[in-house]
């Protein structure tokens, strides 16, 4: 259930990679994260990404129903800006504080850390629907 037949970015075969001892970061082929997060988030696929990290779809491997998942993941190359991991973890805990007294604001579940060779992440809920960015431009450009 851990290991990963197909990659879910390109579709290439693992099967070849299973066992190993130290099982690969990232796809050979196509360099998508086939990792676990927090031993129980499988990546799906990338949502969207900016300057300093990458959103994904995630689902969480050991939940029947209510699976998806999003996880942000800053850059583990991006680091080496001194105030980020500060930033980073303030998103967290405001975002975190925030979406427990309001219903309207995406709900962060205590899920967050560092994944060893990809970087520092955190872990939501994932709502269906127009990325912001979208619904601006639509709005004002119907």
């Amino acid at each position: 259930m851990n290991e990963l037949e197909v990659c879910p970015n390109c579709q290439t075969d693992l099967t070849e990679l299973n066992g190993l001892a130290t099982p690969p970061l990232y796809c050979l082929r196509c360099q998508f994260p086939i990792i676990l997060i927090a031993d129980k988030y499988r990546l799906i696929s990338l949502l969207g990404e900016g300057g300093f990290g990458k959103v994904y779809l995630a689902r969480h491997i050991r939940m029947k129903r209510h699976t998806d998942r999003v996880v942000k993941i800053i850059d583990i190359n991006a680091r080496s800006h001194a105030s980020l991991e500060q930033r980073f973890y303030r998103e967290v805990q405001v975002t975190s504080e925030l979406s427990q007294t309001n219903e309207h604001i995406v709900r962060i579940y205590d899920d967050f850390g560092v994944v060893p060779g990809l970087g520092h992440y955190y872990v939501m809920e994932y709502l269906q629907g127009d990325s912001l960015t979208d619904f601006i431009t639509n709005t004002l450009n119907p």
